[in-house]
């Protein structure tokens, strides 16, 4: 459970609805990292040397790529479940469109 830094999370994204706060203790220790976002990306989260520490894409349903290790603090801070509960929502609202009689058969 060790926090290596803080990070700066972007308002207006999904990371920043999620956890509440606008800046966050992380347990990244990575040696590589995003040097250009690709086209529908935006940073929702930058160390304090600009490193991007989280991703999300612009109107997906569900996108976001964080650069530290969430699953560590799962089950000790609720801003970390926030993140899983969410990304389970969208998983459960994806298999519900695909289902038989769900919005995807229907189009």
């Amino acid at each position: 459970e060790h926090l290596a830094h803080e990070v700066a999370v972007a308002p207006g994204t999904r990371l920043r609805a999620l956890v509440g706060v606008d800046r966050l203790p992380v347990n990244s220790m990575h040696h590589q990292g995003v040097h250009r976002l690709g086209a529908g990306l935006v940073a929702s989260a930058t160390a304090d040397d600009g490193l991007v520490e989280a991703l999300e894409g612009q109107g997906a349903p569900f996108l976001v790529g964080v650069q530290w290790h969430p699953e560590v603090f799962e089950m000790t801070d609720p801003r970390t479940r926030h993140l899983f509960g969410d990304f389970i929502a969208a998983a459960r609202g994806w298999a519900a469109a695909r289902a038989p009689g769900g919005a995807a058969e229907a189009a």
